[in-house]
């Protein structure tokens, strides 16, 4: 198998980062935390952000402390006497911290996708994440560590394809403080890098979920058990109104349709596995929490979308000729 760029591949949006390309990026990170911002409800969020600081805060939030503790650092302006302006400007910190992660997400993903697609096809896959995630907390409450662990899944998806393995054990490690969710870093790596030898996958894979049980027991250790702010169990709400799966539908099935323009047998082998985290993925979150807020499925996009603009485009348009990752070397 050959390498069309071998540099290319190794170097982080090598030849791509024009100033153009980088304020477009921001533009469409600009967006995304606009749309996220708009979506929190700033009467209550003070006094969230003060319990959780305090940690008095339900499960599973108070053991996703990263958010909050950053968006304490920038909110450095404080007037007591003034809880509107308070308020204020704890919403704004948050602001300012959502769109420094949608802007890592994007030029990640943009550095991710370039490897099966040409740099418009690459921005049209950043467009759809940011446009996405914009609206995708319409139906939540106090959810502030999406845009973050967006952040960290689409770096540790861009290691796992660049096998930068330092940088996968920190997204995972520093994720873990973030959201228990980023576990599906482990998932991805074992799928996307299967092909290589067992004795180098196995070993990283129990890795992973090794630091990601370590980083996030401690943070259960540290705060103890804690009553969750909703039933743990959500199987009677999500199938007892249709309504309820209408925002889910809505994202994955034009999303599938597009991917399957294409048959599934010419796609990316390494996005072919990497897709199989979907279907576990989502039965689980139809278990365990409300479907309808799709940015549980945020972690997902970096695969799907990709799949979906590869389905209505011509192949081997990108860094690398090659159908899997993990076999294409300098």
């Amino acid at each position: 198998m050959r390498s069309v760029n071998a540099r290319g591949r190794r170097n982080f949006l090598s030849g791509d980062l024009t100033p153009g390309i980088g304020a477009l990026v921001l533009m469409l990170a600009l967006v995304a935390a606009l749309g996220w911002s708009n979506s929190i409800h700033p009467r209550r969020l003070l006094g969230w952000h003060e319990g959780m600081l305090a940690g008095t805060a339900a499960a599973p939030d108070q053991y996703r402390v990263l958010t909050p503790t950053l968006a304490d650092l920038i909110f450095w302006i404080r007037a007591p006497e003034d809880p509107a302006f308070v308020t204020w400007v704890l919403r704004h910190s948050y602001f300012i911290l959502h769109f420094f992660a949608f802007t890592v997400a994007g030029f990640f993903f943009l550095s991710f996708c370039r490897r099966w697609m040409n740099l418009p096809r690459a921005l049209l896959c950043v467009a759809l994440l940011m446009g996405i995630s914009s609206v995708s907390n319409l139906y939540g409450f106090m959810q502030v560590t999406d845009p973050l662990h967006l952040m960290f899944v689409t770096i540790g998806l861009w290691a796992i394809q660049r096998r930068v393995h330092l940088l996968l054990v920190a997204a995972m490690v520093i994720g873990a403080t973030n959201r228990e969710g980023i576990l599906v870093l482990a998932g991805y790596y074992a799928l996307m890098e299967w092909p290589r030898p067992r004795r180098e996958v196995v070993p990283i894979t129990l890795l992973l979920v090794v630091v990601w049980a370590a980083t996030y027991g401690a943070l259960r250790l540290a705060y103890g058990p804690r009553e969750y702010a909703a039933d743990v169990v959500m199987l009677a709400y999500n199938f007892g109104n249709v309504w309820v799966l209408l925002p889910l539908l809505l994202l994955l099935v034009p999303l599938g349709l597009t991917a399957f323009q294409r048959p599934s047998g010419e796609w990316p082998a390494v996005l072919r596995r990497a897709a199989l985290v979907a279907p576990p993925f989502i039965l689980l979150h139809l278990v365990i929490a409300r479907v309808e807020e799709v940015r549980l499925l945020l972690p997902l996009l970096p695969v799907l979308i990709p799949l979906a603009v590869l389905g209505i485009s011509e192949p081997n348009q990108g860094e690398c000729e090659t159908e899997t990752a993990a076999d294409c070397e300098a």
